[in-house]
């Protein structure tokens, strides 16, 4: 999201995925495209794990019966607090030569991973 790829696509499709006006190069939110679609805040993460290996989808279609309003709320607190829940690293690794090929972009770091149909 942080691509100029992926900023003036976005732009096309009118996402706002930079909502933070004091940091306005830091995405506050992922997006998903599918079916022609985007989603995102938590409508891209149910989407996205529908199609993870069990207990996964059973949880994304829980979280679908979540209204729109109250899934990005939630999806905000759970996103500012990620790192206390699970630990985290401010570094990013870099690509590996073997999967370079998911990236349309190896210098901005544009990733590609097509969901099946």
């Amino acid at each position: 999201l942080q691509s100029k790829f992926s900023a003036k696509f976005l732009e096309k499709l009118n996402v706002d995925c930079f909502e933070d006006k004091k940091n306005p190069d830091v995405p506050t939110t992922s997006a998903v495209i599918h079916n022609g679609k985007v989603y995102t805040k938590l409508q891209a993460s149910v989407v996205t794990l529908k199609y993870f290996k069990f207990p996964w989808p059973i949880l994304a279609f829980l979280l679908s019966f979540i209204p729109k309003a109250l899934g990005d709320k939630f999806y905000d607190w759970f996103a500012r607090n990620r790192f206390r829940f699970f630990g985290g690293s401010k570094s990013v690794q870099p690509i590996p030569k073997a999967k370079e090929d998911l990236f349309l972009d190896k210098d901005e770091g544009i990733h590609v991973c097509p969901l099946p149909k």
